[in-house]
């Protein structure tokens, strides 16, 4: 519930110049790995970059929960015009 609070744009004005989303491994039905795709447009526009970033990012001891949850987040990132991806 933390993070569902934390990413509600009602409650951040962060959600004014940025998109987030929340990507989440499961198995088995336990989620077992988490990541967030985010786009601060105030930075890219000040900056005058196109870089997407992650956040939040937690997994079990696992490469391939690992691969995949990044793989995700970056590919969202891309997916929205960004060129490149720095961790948080």
């Amino acid at each position: 519930m933390d993070r569902k609070d934390t990413f509600d744009p009602k409650s951040s004005r962060f959600f004014e110049h940025a998109e987030v989303q929340l990507f989440v491994a499961w198995r088995d039905g336990v989620a077992v790995g988490t990541v967030v795709g985010i786009i601060n447009r105030a930075h890219n526009e000040f900056y005058h970059d196109k870089i997407g970033f992650f956040g939040y990012f937690e997994t079990i001891q696992d490469d391939d929960v690992a691969r995949a949850l990044l793989d995700a987040a970056s590919a969202w990132v891309k997916g929205r015009g960004m060129t490149s991806n720095r961790g948080r």
